[in-house]
């Protein structure tokens, strides 16, 4: 155990080598963007993404119009994930940048089939995402990316079947898997309380057809 002297001593030398650092450090302008945890920069980029979504939307209703209906059936953004429910392109669908459309290229149709639906869809959609607004570049996930054809969005995992989405608890790897320490000094009710909580969010997001 340390005497009060010694104590006293080292808050001294740590205080003066605080003091040295911060007399060393530099101020940076941002070079590009809004800094992290500026109020202001999240909620400019909320007004930017709100208005992204209803430009993309409308994109991708008058891209594919002639080649099929209801293109994407449903959107919804979380923060700067957007999360799309669509009907995968037709064989050989390839946007086209000088007509702001989705043509069909007969000789690619071939080379489609030998990929999944999924893929060829959200590469052309990337595209044309990319092309509303240049400080916005997309990149993108898809079922069949993932090695058990599911997609994971936050705490779910997606994937269709029979033309129904389902879906499924989700935790990452490096999530902690600690709710509350057992010695923690919280009272037992609400030791019991949270895990309870816990185990019904977990129920909740699953699928009821899920076995």
């Amino acid at each position: 155990e340390l005497s009060p002297i010694a104590s006293i001593l080292i808050f001294k030398l740590l205080h003066c080598f605080i003091l040295f650092l911060f007399k060393k450090l530099k101020n940076y302008k941002q070079a590009d963007g809004g800094s992290i945890g500026n109020i202001l920069t999240g909620e400019v980029s909320r007004m930017i993404m709100a208005w992204w979504s209803k430009e993309f939307n409308k994109l991708a209703k008058d891209a594919t119009k002639d080649i099929m209906q209801d293109f994407v059936v449903e959107t919804a953004i979380y923060v700067d994930d957007l999360n799309i429910v669509y009907r995968a392109l037709p064989l050989g669908a390839r946007w086209c940048e000088t007509d702001k459309k989705i043509k069909i290229d007969n000789a690619l149709i071939n080379e489609d089939r030998k990929r999944h639906k999924d893929e060829q869809t959200m590469e052309e959609m990337r595209k044309m995402a990319n092309s509303i607004c240049p400080i916005i570049q997309m990149e993108i996930d898809y079922p069949s990316k993932n090695k058990d054809g599911k997609l994971p969005i936050l705490d779910l995992k997606v994937w269709v079947e029979e033309n129904t989405i389902l879906y499924e608890f989700y935790r990452k790897d490096m999530a902690n898997r600690i709710l509350m320490m057992s010695r923690s000094a919280m009272p037992s009710k609400i030791k019991r309380n949270v895990l309870i909580q816990e185990a019904i969010r977990i129920l909740r997001n699953c699928s009821s057809r899920l076995k």
